[in-house]
């Protein structure tokens, strides 16, 4: 699996992730298998319908679970190793080609993502920050009280 992050701007990433056919085929394999489990048809005792018709009716499902499962930890390492400092979650972008669920076929998934402006606040020991002293008065304190029962 490969994640490239392309810098549109400083607010704006792109971040392409290629998933391979290796990256998702175990976890696709164990969905399956627990599918066929739980799988009750007419004609087969539950569990044991062959495999063949399990991919048939459940394949698409469980690639699609699969590749999103991989892909979600992909987005979210890459995010947590490089810092990056996202505001909300990744966007599909405009540019990600048609997606064909096919089995064994390698995947892309190209993600626009917004970025926190970077500020840095330059505080001197001359500056001054006001404070203030609030009073609050026990009659206040009271009727807020009476206010909340």
């Amino acid at each position: 699996m490969k994640v490239l992050q392309n810098k549109i701007d400083d607010l704006n990433l792109e971040l392409t992730v290629e998933v391979e056919a290796a990256d998702y085929a175990e976890i696709e394999r164990k969905k399956l298998a627990e599918r066929k489990r739980t799988a009750d048809f007419k004609g087969f005792r539950k569990g044991m319908a062959p495999m063949s018709m399990i991919k048939k009716i459940f394949g698409e499902q469980c690639l699609v679970e699969a590749v999103n499962q991989v892909l979600s930890g992909a987005l979210d390492s890459h995010i947590k190793d490089n810092s990056l400092h996202v505001i909300g979650e990744p966007l599909s972008s405009e540019k990600q080609p048609e997606i064909e669920w096919v089995d064994g076929n390698d995947f892309t998934f190209v993600f626009d993502l917004g970025l926190y402006p970077e500020i840095s606040l330059e505080v001197g020991k001359d500056d001054k920050v006001p404070s203030y002293t609030v009073s609050v008065f026990a009659k206040d304190k009271t009727t807020m009280v009476e206010n909340l029962r």
